[in-house]
């Protein structure tokens, strides 16, 4: 509750979204694309954002931080972790969490982007045809 967990991931959520959709609107930049493509896109983005809505609920994620925390800290380092962010330096620091995870989604995608635009390109030229070898003369 003093982390804030809960509140995090539903900020978190909308970001994920628009860099998804920004991500997606990278990979498709210059590439000429009919209405029906781009309604096609829009349909696969949507149901994706969805299907991320869906699985991401704290109901579903609330026993899986349990058992990670579990797993990860003591009791001494959970009770030094509630004295933290529960005293109003921790809360700052949840207060800009959102500006942290804003930032850290930016970079990432700084080098994701160009190396998905790589994939497609090499993805493009492996799924070119062979190209036929000159004639003998």
């Amino acid at each position: 509750e003093v982390m804030r967990a809960r509140q995090t991931l539903d900020a978190m959520l909308p970001q994920v979204e628009a860099s998804q959709a920004q991500m997606v609107e990278q990979m498709t930049a210059g590439q000429s694309m009919t209405e029906e493509q781009r309604a096609l896109l829009q349909r696969i983005v949507a149901r994706n954002g969805e299907s991320i809505r869906t699985t991401l609920t704290w109901e579903k994620l609330a026993p899986m931080y349990r058992d990670i925390y579990r797993k990860t800290f003591d009791a001494r380092d959970m009770d030094a972790m509630i004295r933290f962010y529960g005293s109003a330096p921790g809360q700052r620091v949840l207060d800009r969490m959102p500006q942290l995870m804003q930032h850290t989604t930016a970079a990432m995608q700084a080098l994701l982007v160009p190396m998905m635009q790589q994939m497609q390109r090499d993805i493009a030229a492996e799924l070119q045809p062979p190209q036929p070898a000159p004639a003998a003369k």
